[in-house]
């Protein structure tokens, strides 16, 4: 527990991640009408962290059971009808729509181009959420949502993946080098 207190009390940027990563699922993860395809346990969302000492890494998750990511961002809006179409098409049609699956660059275009449902003075995308692993180093924060995952690393997308299995929300995940971060706090 002291390591953990030590991580998230030396870095208001770690406070403000896990903050903006609760807002989001309160202000976007469950809006008025829509019909989930997975049952939900209410609209809320969750929070955990752990501590390895063989990495000497903190880990902190915060999840909820929202349509996800790339659900609530604009985008074209035809898009989902062509997917619909093309999914529909006998023997070739999932094929070719898994090959479409774009929630992966979704996620990334939030980050790196500040993409947001927001107009006005709040939204940043989730700027606010890779903020800590931009200024810690070896941080990493890793997004899975709906059928994309992406992991955020050195001030840019490392990894980015789309799955046919969706996770039924959207999970945020950050590893934190205990030590590292705590000595480039105090430098």
């Amino acid at each position: 527990m002291h390591k953990i207190a030590e991580v998230f009390s030396q870095d208001p940027s770690i406070y403000g991640a896990l903050t903006e990563a609760a807002y989001n699922s309160v202000l976007h993860a469950y809006p008025k009408g829509h019909k989930f395809e997975y049952p939900i346990a209410g609209k809320r969302w969750w929070a955990t962290c752990s501590y390895n000492p063989k990495d000497d890494a903190v880990k902190f998750l915060v999840y909820d059971q929202g349509v996800g990511i790339p659900e609530t961002l604009p985008r074209w809006k035809h898009w989902e009808k062509v997917r619909e179409k093309i999914q529909a098409v006998p023997l070739v049609g999932p094929a070719i729509s898994q090959a479409l699956n774009d929630h992966s660059r979704i996620i990334e275009a939030a980050i790196d181009v500040s993409r947001t449902s927001m107009s006005g003075g709040h939204g940043k995308g989730l700027k606010d959420v890779v903020t800590p692993v931009d200024l810690i180093t070896g941080a990493k924060v890793r997004l899975l949502s709906a059928n994309g995952s992406v992991l955020y690393s050195d001030g840019k997308c490392i990894e980015r993946r789309d799955e046919m299995l969706h996770i039924g929300g959207t999970l945020i995940e950050w590893t934190i080098p205990a030590g590292k971060a705590l000595e480039e706090v105090e430098s």
